[in-house]
């Protein structure tokens, strides 16, 4: 089964793109669990947990940058990341190899073409 962790600050949005995704890949015969997160202080624990196989993230929770969150809180994920944002900045400054930025407004179909490009 893969798992994927998604990070939002609005929980509407989290709720949306992780039951949306959920289904498209269920559909398509996969194992997937989706798990949702839209508080600052758990995030941390989640992404050291080793239990996801892809992060999707909002890249502004709750007023901090989701990468500096990251590097200030030595927790840079080890798994494939797609960064989701409206703004329209360079994040080269953030290394990591297996990584994407995806803005919005998102369209679902390339969300789940990238989802699915990234676990299997």
């Amino acid at each position: 089964m893969k798992k994927i962790l998604f990070i939002d600050d609005c929980p509407d949005t989290m709720e949306l793109f992780r039951e949306s995704v959920e289904i498209d890949l269920e559909e398509k015969g996969e194992d997937v669990k989706c798990v949702g997160i839209n508080d600052l202080p758990g995030i941390k624990e989640h992404i050291l947990s080793g239990e996801y196989d892809l992060i999707v993230s909002d890249l502004n929770l709750e007023g901090t940058d989701f990468m500096n969150f990251c590097i200030e809180n030595d927790c840079i994920p080890k798994v494939p990341l797609i960064i989701v944002t409206g703004e329209y900045t360079k994040l080269s400054f953030f290394e990591h190899e297996n990584f994407n930025v995806m803005y919005k407004p998102l369209d679902v179909e390339m969300l789940f073409r990238e989802v699915r490009e990234r676990l299997f």
